[in-house]
């Protein structure tokens, strides 16, 4: 296959009910990037329309892959439009998919990101922002390129930015965000004890499209004067600068937060976000009040954002600390090491 004209990049991502939106969210950011740079992008979503929509609304070209083809790669389009690069982005694509994958199309970058370390990876780029990711343990095959750690994070173009951020002596306003869901009515819970601990703050409420009846319900029993909801298809870096500290599920938006130099207390509500925390909190860019089954959760925010709201000294070291650990430049590193790997298989395809 010979390449020419605008490097082609396919993404195959997972996100829905269940699964959350961060695998799409990261995915858009580098599709974000790879654009900027005169690439051409599209995207397969496994799991929800909504999720596939996220995608759309930063202009990428998204559809929705069904959840019978859970595991499978999009082979018609591989075929028919021949990408330079296909990104993986879905942990349930076995290694073994993406092996035979690449003994197809041995032409074809293939990119795998990756949050959780200690597998076989058979890519010829292998991604993983998480904090601390330089440690972790992969088998991959020779000539790998592993970009691994938080200067590889994928956040949206805008978090690359130098934040305005104001540390007001007194707590204004407080976010709550859950991510794509809301696991365990975090939102409302969250809601309640911010009120215990500080009185009636105003209060921004991150709503993903996947929160169900029973979070509504319970949000809605706790609405008052002093609550703004916000789509999270909506200016996110805008509503973490107007808040003075955070209480978030531990996903993508850790990152954002950090990004936008943001105090605050994280919630884990998923298995695959506990290195993400111990990570950022060894940083020193959070505290972590555990996990969002534990009978304590509730406690430990209520004593964490009295603690915060307490310790204005204490809430401007956590944000110059998020800042240095998160520069927002991710997504352009790995987008420019992509364009260099296929510009390396067209110098050998020509020579």
């Amino acid at each position: 296959m010979t390449h020419s004209g605008a490097v082609r990049v396919l993404f195959r991502a997972a996100g829905g009910r269940g699964i959350g939106l961060g695998h799409v969210t990261r995915c858009s950011a580098l599709a974000q990037a790879l654009v900027a740079r005169g690439a051409e992008v599209r995207m397969f979503v496994r799991g929800d329309e909504r999720a596939a929509a996220l995608a759309g609304e930063k202009g990428i070209e998204a559809a929705v892959l069904p959840e019978a083809a859970a595991g499978e790669l999009p082979t018609r389009l591989l075929h028919a439009w021949t990408p330079h690069v296909l990104v993986v982005d879905d942990y349930d694509v076995p290694s073994a998919v993406v092996a035979a994958s690449r003994d197809r199309a041995p032409t074809v970058v293939h990119a795998v990101l990756d949050d959780l370390g200690g597998r076989y990876v058979p890519a010829d780029v292998l991604i993983n922002g998480t904090p601390g990711a330089e440690s972790f343990e992969y088998t991959t095959e020779a000539g790998c390129l592993r970009l691994l750690g938080a200067r590889f994070i994928l956040l949206q173009p805008g978090f690359a930015a130098v934040p305005a951020r104001e540390h007001r002596e007194a707590i204004e306003r407080v976010l709550i965000t859950t991510g794509g869901a809301d696991i365990g009515c975090l939102a409302a819970r969250a809601l309640h004890v911010v009120r215990r601990a500080l009185g009636p703050v105003e209060a921004v409420v991150v709503r993903g499209p996947f929160a169900d009846a029973a979070s509504e319900a319970a949000l809605a029993a706790v609405w008052d004067e002093h609550l703004v909801r916000v789509e999270h298809s909506n200016d996110l870096r805008a509503a973490m600068l107007a808040c003075d500290l955070a209480v978030s599920a531990a996903g993508q938006s850790l990152y954002e937060l950090a990004a936008t130099a943001t105090p605050s207390v994280a919630v884990i509500v998923a298995a695959n976000q506990r290195a993400n925390v111990r990570a950022l909190e060894r940083e020193g860019t959070l505290v972590s009040a555990g996990e969002v089954d534990e009978a304590e959760v509730e406690d430990r925010i209520a004593t964490l954002v009295a603690r915060l709201a307490g310790d204005l000294q204490l809430r401007r070291a956590m944000g110059d600390a998020g800042r240095r650990a998160i520069d927002g430049r991710g997504a352009a590193r790995v987008a420019n090491a992509l364009l260099e790997r296929v510009a390396e298989w067209q110098r050998r395809e020509t020579a």
